[in-house]
């Protein structure tokens, strides 16, 4: 089950924008990091649906992505996904909800 189109970029909107050029691939830029990645979405689709999947539905996977965690520091899991460790992080919380592995 992968999420739909628009669901990438509305959790992706608190940490960057998509930004195309004609004839060109999206380019996702990270603002608030000043950092640009040429293929984000390679990253952020696999787990967007890992939390579709473990939720049920995009609308429980956009709230839990969007809503900042005790466990994380107060920060909400897609705040993480702009670098590979907050990506891993995110994965691995996910792995123990899917699994019943208290934190």
């Amino acid at each position: 089950m992968f999420p739909t189109p628009q669901v990438v970029p509305k959790l992706w909107g608190a940490a960057g924008n998509f930004i195309t050029s004609p004839g060109s691939p999206p380019v996702l830029t990270y603002n608030e990091i000043g950092m640009t990645s040429p293929h984000p979405l390679t990253r952020l689709i696999p787990v967007i649906a890992h939390a579709v999947a473990v939720f049920g539905g995009e609308q429980k996977a956009t709230h839990w992505l969007s809503t900042p965690l005790p466990l994380l520091g107060e920060r909400a899991p897609a705040e993480l996904l702009g670098t590979d460790d907050g990506v891993a992080i995110v994965e691995r919380t996910l792995t123990r909800i899917e699994h019943n592995i208290p934190s």
